[in-house]
């Protein structure tokens, strides 16, 4: 799942435990905001680009 926004991580996770999916969620761009909870899930992250500019509205924190 391509998520930057802490809300469509946790969105991703529930809807991969509903339906039993394999998830690693990609770019996680505010997932230092929620790093403890995204821990305590255990799903794969791929992290970046974290060094672009802030082009999106979902890269703004």
């Amino acid at each position: 799942m391509h998520a930057h926004r802490a809300d469509d991580m946790f969105t991703a996770i529930r809807i991969a435990k509903e339906f039993d999916i394999d998830l690693t969620l990609d770019h996680c761009t505010e997932g230092h905001l929620i790093a403890d909870e995204l821990k305590e899930e255990g799903y794969p992250l791929i992290v970046g680009p974290s060094l672009s500019e802030r082009s999106k509205v979902e890269l703004r924190n």
